[in-house]
């Protein structure tokens, strides 16, 4: 898999996350709702993550649907941006 192909799972506590190289991005709840929240260079799998390892920067609201265009649109830019590729 390419570092700009983005990996989607769930944290330890059920929200929703993806890598894309070392960004990674969750839905965490928020006010009956989920918000984007992003980490920066989280070691493990993607399971072993929980809330306290994202920053809560944004409070936008974003479904599921909303969530992964974001997530695309990042891995988008990593590729016309020359991320590097794996060996």
């Amino acid at each position: 898999m390419s570092t700009t192909s983005p990996l989607y799972g769930r944290t330890r506590d059920g929200m929703l996350v993806a890598r894309v190289g070392d960004q990674v991005f969750a839905t965490r709840p928020h006010e009956g709702g989920f918000h984007l929240v992003k980490a920066w260079g989280l070691t493990g799998t993607l399971n072993d993550w929980t809330a306290a390892d994202f920053h809560d920067n944004r409070r936008d609201p974003v479904d599921e649907a909303e969530f992964r265009r974001t997530v695309e649109e990042w891995a988008d830019h990593q590729r016309a941006a020359g991320a590097p590729r794996p060996p």
